[in-house]
């Protein structure tokens, strides 16, 4: 059992798991309304969830590496666990890491690691839509609504109007743009220019961010459209 984490194993650090098990499913958010008369509060579901927290415990056998184990295990990035090496987590090492020498050259490192509440598929499923002048069908294979990632290339400034669902987004196109990107998990919709520039697009837009219900949703677009994605961005609980 290994992890890895920002494209470093814990195998090529001499880093051994004591004890660091997957998150837990997290929390979802609810509110309870108390109605007079009623035994019970009314229970209304949230979208949203709470990020988890896990405790994590490793050996250290190589003491040359202790500095850069310190620096690889810092701040956020993509964490797969060897025994479900399909998914990765969003991770954050931002909490101190206790250090106990053992002898000479080994250390017990301990730490705590916070994790966003999805899993996300390794492998990008991103399909062409470049010619979806009508609807075709988009698969969401998750376990949750997925929040895609739409890329496409402008062929002219005029305004593009992008169908998901039947629920409208229209993006009226700058002529300094040479890619716009939809990010539905980011909440942002933004421009690249020709120096790589990417500027908010937001203040000319109008409509709902794309979200892709389980299973089969439908997509379309309208515009001046020359290229175009979609990576679904599955995730899972």
């Amino acid at each position: 059992m290994y992890f890895i984490f920002n494209g470093k194993s814990s195998e090529e650090m001499n880093l051994k798991i004591i004890e660091f098990s997957p998150p837990s499913r997290a929390a979802r958010l609810n509110e309870q309304i108390t109605i007079p008369g009623r035994a019970t509060p009314v229970t209304i579901l949230k979208d949203n969830y709470v990020k988890t927290s896990i405790s994590a415990k490793f050996a250290l056998f190589d003491r040359t590496k202790y500095r850069d184990v310190l620096s690889w295990l810092s701040g956020s990035g993509k964490l797969i666990f060897s025994d479900e090496d399909n998914l990765y987590y969003n991770a954050f090492f931002c909490e101190e890491i206790q250090t106990t020498r053992i002898d000479n050259s080994v250390f017990e490192l301990e730490c705590k690691v916070e994790f966003d509440p999805f899993a996300y598929s390794v492998a990008e499923k991103i399909i062409d839509l470049t010619n979806a002048t009508s609807y075709i069908e988009v698969q969401n294979s998750g376990s949750m609504i997925a929040e895609p990632i739409i890329t496409f290339t402008p062929s002219e400034s005029e305004s593009v109007t992008i169908d998901t669902n039947g629920l409208i987004l229209n993006i009226d196109i700058p002529q300094k743009a040479k890619a716009i990107v939809i990010d539905s998990s980011l909440l942002i919709i933004y421009y690249i220019t020709s120096t790589n520039e990417k500027v908010n697009l937001m203040p000319q837009t109008v409509g709902d961010l794309p979200l892709l219900n389980i299973g089969k949703n439908y997509i379309k677009h309208s515009g001046g459209i020359s290229a175009m994605n979609i990576n679904i961005n599955e995730r899972w609980l």
